[in-house]
């Protein structure tokens, strides 16, 4: 009753996205310098490079050759089966003066600023490629690109955008200081992103990769440091994202590694992420649904961390948003069929401070809204060494719903009830195989469970302090069974049953002799709801 379902697809995914074809491109080759470039750094460039990209699609397609120096320039326009190649010593700068740039698109992000103008990019363009050893700059830490609004609107460009594009790739390059996010790709199909490095703390809203309303999508081998989400899939518009591969990046980030449906307004499925290594972020793997969509089908393992903070955060919401002119509200989306494993998080450095993210840490959050559950989650073989130092009254926290809120772990409460999992609005949940350790001392309970219905917590190890109230808690909650548990510490109980609606709680194969007892009850709950094996 725990199974995910569909993971055949998953595999048929991949397999098509190593094998997708690009159309041969031109053999013509064009030198920026040939139409007036110059690489000093100075000398704006914009017309000259604009004028070889066209010729180049003019005449059937063909490589744009950036070779050494800095080419400053505006916004540049890809067109068909054309190519920007940058050499190893060669940097294409943006311009400091937001006037130098163009729009593409009428999207507004979920905090409300435009996200339309760009330095390079293409619109319902075929086969473009930006490949090379080369570096893009934005030189987003312009006095003119300060977060702010005013009569032009959200001035910041986006370093790379492509919108409406079939058969894109981008490899090689290294992707610097963007004056917002650092690449979107919107509503485009067969994209390929390989060798990438991405380097950009320059402003606020500084993503790495957003892929949004896209399809067929393949990132490999990227190493992306970003002073916002590292790689983000979205659907801003009522158009699917679906059919993603991320494999074998390593990704550093003050706020989340890997996230799903900051903006979910299309449904957001089948995808694979794997191999990936995570230092330093606020969130490691973030799975989202708050504008209506249905995120479902995702397989994500293999995920090494260090120094994140809160490792997996599954949220349902209904913020119901729109992101763009013309689009209509839906009604509240689901989350469904999720499977995690094999991760492994070390925190050993100093907590974040009170404000900016949890003052108690913990390692995995899941919920959902009344009346709208978080369905088949599976949970397994994770390791994960948080902070601690959550005290014995901490487990008494009320968690808000904070149903249409923005959807970020630390704006519930400053903890939660559990350091290890607090799951709530939940149905088909498997959590099996999994350790949770602290670095100091945490009084809460290890995992507590609000309003979750068909769950399994199997071999879920910690090494609890003995004045810890219980082990589990469950609240208002059905049918769940809790099983091989083996440890000899001496705390009050081993499970706290809460609430007059929960019933059918099986406890089997745990070696608990040691505990004060091994179920409690409080809230109106009675002996008659669990059964002991």
């Amino acid at each position: 009753m725990f199974v995910v379902k569909n993971l055949s697809v998953y595999l048929l995914v991949e397999i098509c996205l190593f094998l997708f074809p690009f159309a041969s491109f031109g053999q013509n080759v064009y030198d920026i310098e040939d139409f007036g470039a110059k690489g000093d750094g100075v000398f704006m460039n914009t017309s000259a490079i604009q004028e070889a990209i066209d010729k180049c699609n003019q005449q059937g397609g063909g490589v744009i050759y950036i070779k050494d120096g800095i080419f400053l320039s505006g916004s540049i326009f890809l067109r068909d089966n054309v190519t920007l190649h940058l050499e190893a010593n060669a940097v294409l700068m943006g311009s400091q003066r937001a006037a130098d740039y163009h729009n593409i698109g009428n999207f507004v992000d979920g905090l409300g600023h435009a996200k339309n103008r760009f330095f390079v990019g293409a619109s319902e363009a075929t086969n473009v490629s930006i490949e090379g050893e080369g570096v893009i700059n934005g030189q987003g830490n312009s006095p003119e690109f300060k977060i702010h609004r005013d009569s032009r609107g959200d001035v910041r460009p986006t370093l790379i955008k492509f919108y409406n594009c079939e058969k894109v790739r981008m490899k090689g390059v290294t992707l610097r200081s963007s004056g917002a996010w650092v690449s979107h790709y919107f509503g485009c199909t067969d994209v390929l992103i390989q060798n990438v490095n991405i380097d950009s703390w320059s402003n606020g809203n500084n993503d790495g990769i957003d892929i949004d309303c896209c399809e067929n999508v393949r990132i490999d081998n990227c190493n992306i440091s970003s002073g916002d989400d590292s790689i983000v899939l979205k659907a801003t518009a009522n158009r699917p994202t679906r059919n993603v591969v991320v494999s074998n990046c390593i990704l550093h980030t003050s706020t989340g590694a890997f996230k799903i449906g900051t903006e979910s307004v299309g449904d957001i499925q089948n995808v694979i992420v794997s191999n990936c290594a995570v230092r330093g972020a606020g969130g490691g793997i973030k799975l989202l649904c708050m504008d209506g969509s249905i995120v479902r089908n995702i397989n994500i393992s293999d995920m090494v961390m260090q120094n994140v903070e809160m490792p997996i955060f599954v949220r349902l919401g209904s913020r119901l948003n729109i992101f763009h002119q013309g689009e209509k509200k839906k009604d509240t989306g689901s989350l469904e069929n999720i499977k995690i494993s094999n991760i492994m998080n070390d925190t050993n450095s100093p907590g974040r401070i009170k404000g900016h993210h949890l003052q108690h840490q913990s390692g995995i959050f899941i919920t959902g809204i009344p009346g709208h559950p978080v369905k088949g989650i599976s949970l397994e073989n994770i390791t994960l060494r948080i902070h601690g130092g959550g005290q014995k009254e901490d487990r008494l926290v009320e968690v808000p719903e904070n149903i249409s809120k923005y959807p970020e772990f630390n704006f519930f409460s400053d903890w939660l009830p559990a350091y290890g999992a607090y799951i709530r609005h939940a149905e088909d949940v498997r959590v099996e195989n999994v350790s949770i350790q602290t670095v100091t001392p945490d009084h809460r309970y290890v995992v507590a469970a609000d309003n979750i219905k068909n769950f399994s917590f199997k071999n879920i190890q910690s090494d609890v302090s003995e004045d810890v109230k219980s082990y589990f808690a469950v609240k208002n909650s059905v049918q769940g069974v809790i099983s091989d548990h083996f440890f000899s510490n001496k705390i009050e109980s081993f499970l706290d049953v809460q609430g007059k609606s929960t019933d059918k709680i099986l406890l089997i194969n745990n070696s608990i002799e040691s505990v004060g007892k091994k179920v409690s009850f409080s809230d109106g709950a009675n002996k008659n709801m669990v059964t002991l094996k």
